[in-house]
């Protein structure tokens, strides 16, 4: 089934609505902006007055270069064409190229590109890997932060200097 739901457009195998609520099993949604933002998952539940999407089960996100797969994903849009807040939780993967970010939660906003990874966060490229409490992702800029409060960021660097 094809068709448009608030700042959405996609594909669904099944749907159905009941009291304002859409659900719907095998969905593709794609939002729109400057950089498109696709959402796969085997299911999502959708708040037409919330205006908030929930997928679940083999989630899969590409912004641009970039793939995140999670347990589940949380959307919130703040109009009919904009994506807000994205959050990923679950076993949660982020890669652009070699770089490759793993973390227990990851939230994206959608208006800066940032993507804050929580819950023993790595930023892997190659051989080499950055930990901390937070690590914050700047995709449009390529910058990352750490953050390192309880636990301190903590650099490996292999073939030094």
């Amino acid at each position: 089934m094809d068709g448009t739901l608030g700042p959405w457009t996609g594909t669904a195998a099944r749907v159905e609505l009941i009291a304002g609520v859409a659900y719907a099993e095998d969905v593709k949604a794609t939002a729109s902006s400057a950089i498109p933002l696709v959402i796969e998952a085997a299911k999502s539940d959708w708040d037409l007055k919330g205006q908030t999407a929930t997928f679940k089960e083999n989630v899969k996100v590409t912004r641009g270069p970039v793939t995140l797969t999670a347990d589940a994903l949380d959307v919130r849009y703040k109009d009919a064409s904009h994506v807000d807040v994205v959050t990923a939780t679950g076993h949660v993967v982020v890669t652009r190229g070699e770089r490759v970010a793993r973390a227990d939660r990851a939230t994206l906003t959608a208006g800066d590109g940032r993507i804050v990874l929580t819950g023993s966060p790595t930023l892997t490229e190659g051989v080499n890997e950055l930990m901390g409490e937070r690590i914050e992702v700047y995709l449009d800029d390529e910058k990352a932060t750490c953050v390192g409060a309880g636990t301190p960021c903590r650099l490996k660097i292999v073939g030094g200097l």
